[in-house]
């Protein structure tokens, strides 16, 4: 989602491989949807894998008033009041500072993506969980990443991809500082690169020829 709110909108049922939550225009994306009840705010939820476990991988969009929505992953328990939770770990504010947290998407393990164009108010995000291949994961942040963002990503502008596997167990953040927000996957196993106008600027050779072989560079 680029800073500035856009117009919400739903993707084809055809696109079986979006898990979108129902209000986001792109962005957030789960492997293999799964309708859900709405949420007590009306928000349908969409899921994938067996998120009865203990263990899930959110995705929430985060809108601060009057100012941007971001998306993050967090890192929560079947238990948990995630919007809750991520507003005890902000810390209470001035009444009316605080931001709305909305989930967009619950994971249970497989391949996971984030990428980010731009910066500051041009900033285009796309972060996907829930995919059962690497090329698939990476190939589902970019198409979401343009899609929030109305423009290829990574064109003339700085570009970060973080990705990995989940096992599906181990989430340290949940133990380390419940409802903490992050937006670059640094799972065991991660893989990082770093370009500008497409020349890579932290990039491993191995980790550039992945994002070429899914077709994003």
């Amino acid at each position: 989602m680029s800073s500035r709110r856009k117009p919400h909108s739903s993707l084809p049922a055809a696109l079986a491989v979006a898990a979108l939550f129902a209000g986001l225009a792109g962005g957030a994306q789960a492997q293999d949807q799964q309708s859900l009840p709405p949420a007590p705010t009306g928000t349908p939820l969409t899921v994938h894998g067996n998120v009865e476990g203990p263990n899930r991988l959110v995705i929430v969009q985060v809108c601060e008033p009057q100012a941007a929505c971001r998306l993050f992953f967090v890192d929560t328990l079947k238990q948990d009041d995630v919007p809750a939770l991520v507003l005890r770990q902000r810390g209470q504010g001035r009444p009316g500072t605080d931001p709305s947290v909305t989930v967009q998407a619950l994971c249970a393990g497989n391949w996971v993506a984030a990428v980010h164009a731009g910066s500051g108010n041009e900033l285009s995000q796309g972060l996907v969980c829930g995919y059962p291949t690497e090329m698939a994961a990476l190939q589902a942040a970019f198409s979401a990443c343009e899609k929030q963002g109305g423009r290829k990503c990574g064109a003339g502008s700085p570009l970060r991809v973080s990705w990995g596997r989940w096992d599906g167990r181990n989430l340290p953040g949940r133990d380390e500082a419940p409802g903490k927000l992050y937006d670059v996957w640094t799972g065991d196993g991660a893989q990082r690169c770093e370009l500008d106008a497409g020349k890579p600027l932290a990039c491993e050779p191995a980790t550039q020829e992945s994002l070429r072989k899914a077709g994003v560079l």
